[in-house]
């Protein structure tokens, strides 16, 4: 459990770090014609527009990462309960 909530939190902060870079990679290219910050117009230049559409992408993975992160971590909770925690012990001591 913890290797996987150590993954989900690593690619959620690698999709951040990826979408900033995108965000400035659009920011810094002036005066170029867009529809919004993720959508290009038909007269946007090839680089800025491809970085429009990757971010468009990265707006509904660091979300789905994030829940996958907030499920994972509710699951690991539950198993830390009392009930689950003495029967654990017990089984350890006792054997199945």
């Amino acid at each position: 459990m913890a290797l996987v909530k150590t993954a989900l939190t690593a690619v959620a902060l690698g999709a951040t770090a990826y979408s900033r870079v995108l965000g400035k990679r659009v920011s810094n290219a002036e005066d170029v014609p867009v529809s919004d910050g993720t959508t290009p117009s038909t007269s946007t230049p090839a680089d800025v527009a491809a970085a429009q559409r990757q971010a468009k992408v990265m707006q509904w993975v660091i979300p789905a990462v994030t829940g996958a992160l907030v499920v994972v971590s509710s699951f690991a909770g539950e198993q830390q309960r009392t009930s689950n925690v003495v029967s654990g012990v017990a089984r350890r001591a006792f054997g199945r």
